[in-house]
């Protein structure tokens, strides 16, 4: 009998310490880890960006500035000072997105804050109510998603449009803001 209450006695302290003390597993570890992120230019990135030499500037930086009208007359050698007004100027393959990852993905465009990625963003210039113009950039969806590369070679390409309607006034909408931004978002496909 003594050695039948023994073993019920320590078979109760094992189940009572078990639930005083825990089960042994870990709530909270902290480690301090050191994190070292390599970044080039946009034309050595994973995802490579090439201006066309006439609206994209690069201002040694190695990030590219899309700068449409502006520079026109620098850049092609003529007199230009910008794009005629209240009119559309259709300008193909105004970037070039290359793949240099070994990972196929999908490229998208986003514009102003609350826009939805897809195959195209539409930006305004200026303030809201008084734009300068309004800026579609397409995707060549046929193009995409690019294939990546292999080792020590880059992958497949896709040409960035841009449609600029200049002198009109863009309507209320959350696509349009006048902040001039445009955000390329590449995902694994």
């Amino acid at each position: 009998m003594n050695r039948r209450n023994l073993l019920i006695g320590i078979g109760t302290a094992a189940v009572g310490s078990g639930a005083v003390l825990g089960s042994g597993a870990l709530t909270q570890v902290q480690a301090d880890r050191t994190v070292e992120v390599t970044t080039v230019g946009d034309a050595n990135g994973l995802i490579g960006l090439e201006g066309d030499g006439t609206y994209v500037t690069n201002d040694n930086t190695d990030t590219l500035t899309i700068n449409i009208g502006e520079a026109l007359g620098t850049n092609t050698g003529g007199s230009a000072e910008g794009l005629n007004d209240d009119a559309t100027t259709i300008i193909d393959s105004v970037v070039t997105i290359t793949n240099n990852s070994t990972t196929d993905v999908d490229i998208q465009l986003n514009g102003p804050s609350g826009s939805t990625p897809s195959d195209s963003a539409t930006i305004g210039i200026g303030t809201v109510g008084d734009l300068d113009a309004i800026v579609t950039f397409e995707l060549d969806s046929a193009q995409n998603p690019l294939t990546g590369g292999s080792s020590g070679s880059s992958g497949d390409s896709l040409d960035l449009k841009a449609t600029v309607e200049a002198g009109k006034e863009v309507p209320d909408s959350p696509d349009t803001d006048g902040n001039g931004s445009l955000v390329i978002v590449a995902n694994e496909n």
